[in-house]
């Protein structure tokens, strides 16, 4: 027997990157980051730091942890298939992008820098978020995320504009 929804089916692909969007938005510091404007009272680095330390925190609560595991295992698929979930991690990265671009650029960070600067808290970010999930050793992470942040301030103090 057909199914009559054959021709208007969402590929699993799209379902599983619109279901990571949906968690993301149930994490009040995600869903803060990813859809509030930013505020015109903090520089570039007071901005990308508390965004980045109220992640981290939010990431530290146990009901974050299964969560943040369904990225990691598509990441994971990415490295394995990369043809087929390249594109999705690509595609949530695109969320983060354009975010964390807008609160740079609003605050005086130039273009040429704000590439590196998200880089970076991405990086920095997943990496000790991985080690923090992989290995138990949230005290360590910890520490990385502290330099990380740190890093990212005097990444944006010295690429923003005088104001």
């Amino acid at each position: 027997m057909a199914d009559p929804a054959a021709g208007t089916r969402i590929g699993p692909a799209i379902l599983i990157v619109e279901a990571i969007r949906h968690l993301r938005r149930r994490r009040p510091a995600i869903k803060e980051l990813l859809e509030d404007p930013p505020t015109a009272s903090a520089t570039a680095g007071e901005a990308i730091s508390e965004a980045i330390g109220r992640l981290w925190e939010e990431a530290k609560q146990p009901q974050s942890q299964s969560f943040l595991a369904l990225y990691f295992e598509l990441a994971a698929l990415s490295v394995r298939e990369p043809a087929t979930y390249r594109p999705l991690i690509r595609t949530l990265d695109d969320d983060w992008v354009h975010a964390m671009s807008g609160q740079l650029t609003s605050r005086g960070v130039p273009p040429q820098k704000v590439e590196a600067v998200i880089s970076t808290a991405l990086a920095g970010y997943r990496g000790a978020l991985l080690l923090a999930l992989a290995t138990d050793d949230w005290k360590a992470a910890d520490e990385a995320i502290t330099c990380i942040i740190e890093a990212l301030k005097q990444q944006t103090h010295e690429g923003a504009e005088p104001s």
